[in-house]
């Protein structure tokens, strides 16, 4: 059985009592999340997994609290608290009660060897589950741990969280550590930098009119983006990280010899760090509300309009956030049969961005290990669920301890 080639870390006490208790227990706690549908537009499902979840941390100790979107109607944002002291260290765990797909009989939970599949099951149900087991071994050996935790769990992140960001800043304030249990990378890295995004809605109007006689000299809606989207993207690239996608483009009427009088596009644009996001939302701004082409005897031009729909900070790379996913890599390596791949940039945001800032620490990443995220072959490696359990465990324990040193 897997779980024989898992070793006890030394300095938690004797675990082996826990060992098979907690991998079946968490491979039977999967099965129950993957079993209720929580795409995030079912609510109500999404909120069976946020009770779920808090249950379990009610068993450990937790004050238990549920926030309201303020926004628009969403599934509630978990936030359970475990106190110690003020001189305790803070440390904050992310993750997410929904997911993209529904479940379906192909997205039902199932056990194939050593994969576990099922919608959501690497993103991010399993994920909470390894917070959990991590947080059950190290309560199980602290009499009085030395610990301030938060535990949030988004009900709506994969569409980006919108009306909780404020939340996730206030609590990034207070904390010392921030561990995101998004899924490991394609390679097994964990995450010691993330992307941050600038999502644009953008509306270009010119004019329509007959291809044949008028198009030569039209201001064409489509053309001038075009020609905006070269410029733009060429100065994109030349930030590390930095990418530009047209996520979607709509305009014109569906017929040929007519120029296409307005353009509806939406915009992803990512950076690594800050100052590059200052540097591109300035260029951007530049291009789209500056448009040279005009028709002089009609005193027309074109008309360019934008909003930001989703504006992430970056999870800027720090030297104490190498040191410390260098140390936490090193743990990791305790615990797995294959030496594990140092920590990389991620360039997809995710809600631990909000939570980073320049005085904490922080790590994405440290979910299970899987693959084909958002599709209905999405999977995890079980036995990668209770040793990044173990692994966390842990790390909470060098924390505790005034150990970890950065």
């Amino acid at each position: 059985m897997i779980t024989q080639q898992i070793l006890c870390p030394n300095d938690l006490g004797n675990l082996s009592v826990y060992q098979y208790d907690l991998y079946d227990w968490g491979i039977n706690r999967l099965s129950q999340l993957v079993g209720i549908s929580s795409s995030t537009n079912d609510i109500s499902g999404v909120n069976s997994i946020q009770n779920e979840i808090a249950n379990d941390l009610l068993d450990l100790g937790f004050k238990i609290s549920f926030e309201k979107n303020p926004v628009f109607k969403s599934g509630d944002l978990l936030v359970a608290r475990y106190y110690n002291n003020i001189f305790s260290p803070h440390i904050t765990i992310m993750g997410h009660a929904d997911c993209v797909l529904p479940l379906t009989e192909k997205t039902r939970f199932k056990i194939k060897g050593d994969k576990a599949f099922g919608a959501g099951v690497a993103d991010d149900k399993s994920g909470l589950i390894c917070a959990l087991i991590g947080l059950k071994i190290f309560f199980a050996n602290q009499i009085n741990p030395n610990l301030n935790i938060s535990f949030i769990s988004s009900p709506n992140e994969e569409q980006g969280s919108k009306g909780f960001s404020n939340i996730f800043k206030s609590l990034g304030h207070g904390t010392d550590y921030n561990f995101g249990f998004e899924p490991a990378l394609d390679e097994n890295q964990i995450i010691s930098s993330r992307n941050g995004n600038i999502w644009y809605d953008i509306t270009v109007k010119g004019e329509s009119v007959h291809s044949g006689r008028k198009g030569r000299n039209a201001l064409n809606a489509a053309h001038e983006f075009a020609r905006k989207l070269v410029e733009i993207e060429k100065f994109v690239l030349n930030f590390d990280h930095a990418s530009l996608n047209v996520s979607r483009i709509e305009g014109g009427f569906d017929v040929f010899n007519i120029t296409c009088g307005e353009l509806k596009v939406k915009l992803d644009l990512r950076f690594s760090c800050e100052n590059s996001r200052a540097k591109l939302l300035q260029i951007i701004h530049q291009k789209l509300t500056h448009s040279k082409r005009y028709h002089s005897d009609r005193d027309q031009s074109f008309e360019i309009s934008y909003s930001i729909e989703d504006d992430c900070p970056s999870m800027s790379l720090k030297p104490k956030n190498i040191r410390f996913a260098n140390q936490y890599v090193d743990v990791l390596n305790t615990f797995t049969p294959y030496k594990l791949r140092t920590h990389e940039h991620s360039n997809g945001a995710a809600d631990i961005n909000y939570l980073s800032n320049e005085y904490n620490l922080s790590l994405d990443g440290l979910g299970c290990e899987g693959n084909f995220l958002h599709q209905e072959k999405e999977f995890i490696y079980t036995d990668s669920l209770y040793r990044k359990g173990m692994a966390f465990a842990k790390i909470l324990n060098k924390i505790s301890t005034q150990r970890m040193k950065i």
